[in-house]
C-alpha cells in the first residue's frame, strides 16, 4: 500500500514541479530576493504536505525555544531527500549551500536558481570555500539563515560522515551562532528506495553555540559529538531502525550461507 502511495506522491509532486516552475524563473526578474524565495519554495511547502496526507509522514520539532530570533548559520544531520523540505518552516527564510551541478536538473534546478542559492563547485575547494564565505555572509546580512549539512552527503541511519569546517568557518567570520539539528528522516525514506515507512520524524534544534571563543576545529568537533549524540538517541531505539537492523542482519545470514554453500 505504502508503495502505490509512494509513486503517487512522486507523480503529484512531480507533475506540480512541471506546472509550476516557470513561475519563479520569470518572476526573479521582478521580484524582491526574500518574496522570489517565497514564491519559489511554495513547491516545497506543497511536498510537506503531500508528504503529510498522501504519505503519511509528519515531523515534530523537540527543542524550538532554542531558535534564536535572528537567523545564523543552521548545521544539520543529513539522512534523506526530505530534510530539504522538512527544514523549511523551521529555518524561514533560508539558503543552502549545494553542489552547482544541482541547477543543471531541467525545471527543479531552473527554478531553485531563482531562489539565488549558494551553488559551488567541489572539486575548485578553495574557489568554493571562498564562493560560500562571500554569499553566506551576504545572506546572512539580508536576514536569510545559512543551511548547510556538515557531513557533505547523506548518510543511513545509524551512520556518520566526515564533518568539514565549513559551516563553522562560516558561522565564526561572520560573527553568528550555529544552530545545530538533529533528525531522522532516514527511517522514512532512503536513498535509492524512496518512502519505506509512514509515521513522525523526530528533529531536534538544539542551542546555539557561539563561536566567539573557540577556533574553528574545536567548534567543529562541539557541532559534531551535539549532532551525533541527539541523532543516535531518536534513531537506535526506534522502531523502524530496529527492524532495519534485523532485516540486515537476516540478510547477511543469508549472504553467508550461499558463500559457504557455494565454496563446498
Amino acid at each position: 500500500m505504502l508503495t502505490i502511495r509512494a509513486y503517487l506522491f512522486l507523480f503529484l509532486m512531480i507533475t506540480a514541479m512541471m506546472l509550476y516552475w516557470p513561475i519563479p524563473v520569470v518572476g526573479r526578474f521582478f521580484l524582491s530576493e526574500k518574496t522570489a524565495y517565497y514564491v519559489t519554495t511554495l513547491w516545497g511547502r506543497f511536498t510537506v504536505f503531500l508528504l503529510k496526507y498522501v504519505l503519511g509522514i509528519t515531523y515534530t520539532v523537540h527543542g524550538s525555544e532554542n531558535i534564536p530570533q535572528t537567523p545564523c548559520v543552521v548545521l544539520s544531520k543529513h539522512q534523506s531527500s526530505l530534510d530539504i523540505f522538512v527544514l523549511l518552516k523551521i529555518f524561514d527564510p533560508q539558503t543552502w549551500v549545494f553542489k552547482r551541478e544541482l541547477l543543471n536538473i531541467p525545471c527543479f534546478g531552473w527554478a531553485l536558481a531563482a531562489t539565488q542559492p549558494i551553488a559551488i563547485n567541489r572539486k575548485a575547494r578553495r574557489q568554493a570555500l571562498k564562493i560560500m564565505l562571500k554569499k553566506g555572509k551576504d545572506k546572512l546580512q539580508k536576514g536569510f539563515w545559512v543551511l548547510l549539512y556538515p557531513e557533505g552527503t547523506r548518510t543511513p541511519p545509524g551512520k556518520q560522515g566526515t564533518y568539514k569546517s565549513g559551516g563553522v568557518l562560516l558561522a565564526k567570520k561572520s560573527g553568528v551562532d550555529i544552530v545545530p539539528v538533529a533528525l531522522n528522516t532516514g527511517l522514512f525514506w532512503q536513498k535509492n528506495k524512496g518512502a519505506i515507512n509512514n509515521g513522525n520524524i523526530d528533529i531536534v534544534v538544539g542551542k546555539p553555540i557561539s563561536t566567539a571563543d573557540d577556533d574553528v576545529k574545536t567548534l567543529t568537533k562541539k557541532v559534531e559529538q551535539w549532532i551525533e549524540e541527539n541523532a543516535l538517541a531518536i534513531t537506535l531505539n526506534h522502531p523502524y531502525y530496529l527492524a532495519m537492523k534485523a532485516d540486515n542482519s537476516v540478510s547477511n545470514k543469508d549472504r553467508n550461507k550461499s558463500h559457504s554453500s557455494a565454496k563446498k
